[in-house]
């Protein structure tokens, strides 16, 4: 019994060993992404990992949500809160709001500049409120979240608003009947107005380029997508849908348009690819009839993938293949959701970790009242004691769920490379492991803030 328990411990150091110096280099870094779907009628925001298609965290935030915008860091997520009034701020590593920010009357769209120091939040509501103008449009500095500036928009509520690629200017729907107006940025003097835009303007999209801009107008029956010249700042061309536009996302190399409509009379929601240059359609999903509308598009940052929000109740958030345009699967989320963004790629440290140290196979029984232990394996170049932010870390089948019941006061070397490792203790039955898991995964930051993501193997079992 000691024998086999001899070769158990060393096959497992051998493994171990192989993994570390073989298979990975000790500061290897990959990128995390997640999705974050607004669902208007349950007030909240659904955090989907791009890993697993899951659901992972559910963050409340204010009454009636409509839209949502990463900074190109990151590290923030702005909500707007029409019913609010306000804009929920969140932590996107911890998924928790870290501020909520009163703007004007019935905020519906923003966008984040592309330095991520401004956010440009439209406000577009109907009655006069406190001496504020009921439409206008609310400036924040990212830095301190707070509104540094206010200005009204006239009587036709600004919808949708984009910074051009460079930053420099500032597209917002409105003033005016059927017109964008192109502000420069920070001073916000008009620049220009286009006029022969057929609706509100509700989603605005850029080239990678900045050469062109794509707008999403719903109008009813009358919905459309139009072309606009950003050097000339005049409509090209306008593709009439026969229902309501909707979501839009513009491929990361340019190469297609993708946006949501709702066909008039057979009131089908569709997703329509389209070629930038003509117009014309390449290909079209059908997402299924009313309330099945496609609100909310996104896409991944190599363009493989489109994330389609369903605005019915409860919401689906369909992942799509945009070469084939075919449903990979359906993500359950909030109701009734209204809007959909992935972050930008956030760099993740990889660290090494050993389920339960000393043991081979790491056999874990999930209906278990006790604790996994979980050891972070520090290098030359990393101190896992001193290192990890310990409050940080999530242990289990995805790596998110909260099971961290506590780590040990002093490090450990369980490796024998002369080095203190980190060991921390997980709730066997918060860790979520189901029959059929071969990985542990887990999560948490260093005391700096840099993500960090470690596995290892395990083997589910049953008493």
């Amino acid at each position: 019994m000691k024998e086999n328990k001899f070769f158990s411990v060393l096959l497992k150091g051998l493994i171990l060993f192989t993994l570390i110096y073989v298979s990975f280099p000790l500061n290897s870094e990959c990128l995390e992404r997640t999705v974050y779907v607004v669902n208007s009628l349950s007030n909240t925001v659904s955090v989907i990992s791009t890993d697993t298609n899951t659901v992972v965290a559910t963050i409340p935030v204010g009454s009636y949500p409509r839209r949502v915008a990463f900074t190109p860091d990151g590290s923030k997520a702005y909500v707007t809160n029409y019913n609010s009034n306000t804009i929920s701020v969140i932590d996107v590593s911890t998924h928790t709001i870290i501020a909520t920010v009163p703007v004007g009357d019935s905020p519906y769209g923003l966008a984040v500049s592309p330095d991520g120091s401004l956010v440009y939040v439209a406000n577009n509501s109907e009655p006069w409120d406190t001496g504020r103008p009921y439409d206008s449009v609310s400036v924040i500095d990212t830095a301190t979240n707070t509104v540094i500036s206010m200005f009204p928009w006239g009587s036709f509520g600004p919808s949708g608003v984009a910074f051009t690629p460079d930053g420099k200017k500032v597209w917002i729907s409105g003033p005016c009947v059927n017109c964008i107006q192109v502000l420069n940025v920070p001073d916000n003097t008009v620049f220009a107005t286009i006029h022969g835009v057929i609706g509100e303007g509700e989603r605005i999209e850029f080239l990678p380029d900045g050469s062109f801009a794509f707008v999403s107008n719903s109008c009813g029956c009358c919905g459309n997508l139009q072309k606009i010249s950003t050097e000339s700042n005049s409509v090209v061309w306008t593709h009439w849908f026969g229902g309501g536009g909707m979501g839009l996302a513009i491929a990361p190399d340019g190469s297609a348009i993708y946006v949501g409509n709702a066909v008039c009379g057979v009131e089908i929601g569709q997703v329509k690819k389209i070629d930038p240059s003509s117009g014309s359609v390449i290909g079209t999903l059908d997402v299924g009839k009313r309330p099945a509308f496609p609100q909310g598009i996104a896409l991944s940052s190599d363009g493989s993938l489109l994330y389609v929000a369903l605005s019915t109740a409860p919401g689906q958030l369909l992942v799509v293949n945009t070469s084939s345009l075919e449903i990979i699967t359906s993500i359950t989320v909030g109701n009734q959701p209204m809007d959909v963004a992935l972050s930008p790629p956030i760099p993740v440290k990889n660290v090494h970790i050993d389920i339960k140290p000393g043991s081979f196979p790491n056999s874990i029984n999930p209906n278990s009242k006790g604790k996994i232990p979980v050891a972070i394996l520090s290098s030359s170049t990393f101190d896992a004691p001193s290192q990890v932010d310990k409050t940080s870390l999530t242990f289990g089948r995805t790596g998110d769920e909260q099971s961290l019941a506590f780590c040990n006061p002093n490090g450990e070397d369980v490796n024998g490379d002369g080095l203190l490792d980190l060991i921390c203790h997980f709730e066997t039955q918060k860790t979520g492991f189901q029959s059929g898991d071969t990985q542990g995964v887990l999560k948490g930051k260093t005391v700096d803030g840099t993500p960090i993501k470690g596995t290892d193997s395990v083997k589910i079992v049953s008493q």
